[in-house]
């Protein structure tokens, strides 16, 4: 026989792992990462809380356009105040059946719907014909009323204002980003009002 030793056999086994310091490291590095990562997509969260907050407008609208010419009944839309009109439309809107024509919902009328917002990082603005703070859609889906909301937001950043237009017709168009610089505007180039 040779004198060959196996080694593996006689040796204590290793332990393998990290030391405090080094997951004090690691850890470190995740909280770095995260943290950056949170601040660059601070500006993207806004911007998509900001689409969506306009895409429920839009769709609201619509359903109340929708509404008042199958029922043959003028439909109110109008800042949320409880289960009556309101004036600040950053907290959400009331569309109801308005039988009698006087923006308020009474016994024999029919709220129908309620849509909170329940954001606190955007401001929404209504700037209609005749300066009136609420929007009614006539039996043939015409707007009564008729103008721009404004999603502005509450920081100032440009890049995050959206604007939305109700036609005469009763139709909605949004403002696009249509020259590349990262801010909405009309067909005129007109940016939102904040």
């Amino acid at each position: 026989m040779s004198g060959i030793i196996n080694r593996s056999s006689h040796t204590k086994p290793r332990l393998s792992g990290l030391t405090l310091i080094e997951m004090l490291i690691v850890l470190l590095l995740v909280l770095l990462l995260g943290h950056f990562s949170t601040q660059a997509l601070g500006p993207i969260v806004a911007r998509q809380k900001a689409h969506s907050l306009l895409e429920i407008l839009q769709t609201s609208l619509a359903f109340a356009r929708e509404t008042a010419v199958h029922s043959v009944n003028i439909i109110t839309v109008c800042p949320l105040k409880k289960l009556q009109c309101g004036e600040d439309w950053a907290h959400g809107l009331l569309i109801f059946i308005d039988v009698n024509n006087n923006r308020r919902v009474d016994k024999n009328e029919t709220a129908l719907k309620r849509i909170d917002f329940n954001q606190h990082s955007f401001t929404l603005t209504w700037n209609a014909s005749g300066g009136k703070n609420y929007l009614r859609y006539s039996p043939s889906g015409n707007a009564k009323e008729f103008g721009r909301f404004n999603l502005c937001d509450k920081k100032n950043n440009a890049a995050i204002n959206q604007a939305l237009v109700v036609s005469r017709m009763g139709k909605t168009r949004r403002y696009r980003d249509k020259n590349g610089d990262g801010t909405v505007e009309d067909r005129n180039g007109r940016k939102p009002d904040c």
